[in-house]
């Protein structure tokens, strides 16, 4: 186990494959050898599966992440109660789950990292060990749970896990720039959510010492500057008075670009924010330099992720915003046909978050019925409309679901019903009137408990109700 530990340091120092082809095959020899210690096994499948998830961020093979995942589940399960490393082992899972679930987009693997991020801080603290990098994971996976089902909670929870894990990590900790940057995320999204200034600042304040405390050829600098970028976009966007955020906006996002690697994640969302925060300046402009290379930019992150997973949705929206803004100027209908065609691309991804979705389905119905005529809107609008129910999803507070619906429904059974009037299908107009009225009156009249404040006071009561519940909601009738 010592040979194994020492030639996974090497992997991470210098990157040497031959090293970590070995370092698998030691750990897979150990953990053979091991079966009668518990503890002992648990620390090498959670060593085995940290190598064999280094094997895929250099291969990309799928079946490596499958295997890492497998190898860190049966070290969590196994792991003793009373083992010093189970918050660490859990802390593993955790990651890894979460890394699984930005390649693919399954909600599962989401869910269980948030689970074993939790235990894996409570842990520690138990312990009395550091909980600054899980507590900084655990804000990680929230953030993207977040994003996925619009939990208040969840967001909240981040900023203030974020938060203590940077008071809490030594001046010197080697992941501060990565919680920094973990936190500057939180503050931007529940920004975004409430509109409150002070989360804003406060999140470009913790993007630029990330950025600082990591200089050069730092292997976390393309993440940091565009996380930074995102951050001074927003706050732009919020104050348009201050032209100098968006300046240094496409100036950190190009850095980030420049130092990506093709095919990584972090690539896909520099080419995006980038792309973005060009559009931005070209709105109200004639000058459609910065506007082409936005769609490029743009087309280019869409076609950078893996396909089906969610982010492209959010790409693929980025790209119809800038090829709309490109035919206001120009008229060409070549760029409203493949603005039509990028949004609705994204209506139709079941993994996609149900805003996202519904925003690009009316959007694309409102290009369609420009670009065609009524007629060519209503089965877009039929499709928004269909989502209104993934807004309202069981695991968020009754509080969320009621603003989901607020914010993202507001007129669309209007604008439904207008584009059938126009299109002259008056049992359509009714339909989706119906449609959408029955959505909001299945919230008002829906008065079941929030278990909202019982997740306070008994979190694992609270999980069990919440989880039949669901279970009821989705039994079949009779």
């Amino acid at each position: 186990m010592h040979a194994a530990g020492l030639l996974l340091l090497r992997v991470v120092q210098s990157g040497d494959a031959d090293a970590l082809h070995r370092a698998i095959e030691l750990l897979t020899v150990a953990r053979q050898g091991a079966a009668a210690d518990p503890s002992l096994q648990a620390k090498l499948l959670s060593n085995l599966g940290s190598a064999v998830l280094l094997r895929f961020r250099r291969t990309g093979v799928a079946a490596d992440l499958d295997e890492a995942v497998g190898h860190l589940r049966d070290a969590a399960r196994l792991a003793p109660a009373g083992l010093p490393e189970r918050a660490l082992l859990l802390g593993n899972l955790a990651a890894a789950l979460s890394e699984r679930f930005d390649r693919r987009g399954t909600a599962d693997d989401l869910h269980d990292a948030v689970a074993a991020g939790r235990e894996a801080v409570r842990m520690a603290r138990a312990a009395g060990q550091d909980p600054s990098t899980l507590l900084s994971n655990l804000g990680l996976v929230l953030q993207s749970r977040y994003e996925l089902a619009g939990s208040t909670a969840d967001i909240d929870e981040a900023v203030t896990v974020g938060r203590e894990a940077v008071a809490v990590a030594p001046a010197d900790h080697p992941e501060l720039p990565r919680m920094l940057n973990t936190l500057c995320k939180s503050l931007r999204l529940r920004f975004w959510l409430t509109g409150d200034g002070a989360d804003m600042d406060a999140a470009v304040a913790a993007g630029r010492r990330a950025v600082e405390l990591a200089p050069g050829a730092h292997p976390d600098r393309p993440k940091l500057l565009n996380n930074l970028g995102l951050a001074l976009r927003g706050r732009f966007e919020r104050i348009p008075d201050r032209p100098g955020d968006l300046d240094e906006a496409i100036q950190a996002s190009r850095q980030a670009l420049g130092m990506s690697r093709p095919g990584h994640p972090d690539h896909a969302n520099a080419l995006s924010s980038l792309g973005t925060a060009l559009r931005i300046r070209c709105e109200g402009s004639d000058d459609p330099a910065d506007l082409d290379e936005a769609i490029l930019l743009t087309r280019q992150a869409a076609r950078g992720v893996t396909a089906g997973h969610p982010y492209t949705a959010v790409y693929l929206w980025q790209l119809g915003s800038a090829l709309i803004l490109r035919f206001e100027v120009t008229g060409d209908m070549r760029d409203l046909d493949e603005a039509l065609d990028a949004w609705t691309r994204a209506a139709r991804m079941a993994q996609a978050p149900a805003s996202t979705r519904l925003r690009t389905a009316r959007h694309a119905a409102t290009a369609a019925a420009r670009a065609h005529g009524p007629a060519a809107a209503a089965g877009l609008y039929e499709a928004s409309i269909g989502v209104l129910d993934l807004l309202t999803w069981r695991g968020i507070s009754r509080d969320d679901q009621l603003r989901l619906v607020r914010d993202e429904a507001g007129s669309l059974a209007t604008e439904a019903a207008s584009a059938a009037v126009g299109n002259g299908d008056l049992a359509q107009t009714v339909r989706f009137l119906e449609q959408g009225r029955a959505v909001l009156w299945s919230q008002l009249l829906d008065t079941r408990t929030d278990l909202t404040r019982l997740a306070s006071a008994a979190p694992e009561l609270a999980r069990r109700l919440r989880e039949c519940r669901t279970g009821l909601d989705g039994a079949p009738d009779g």
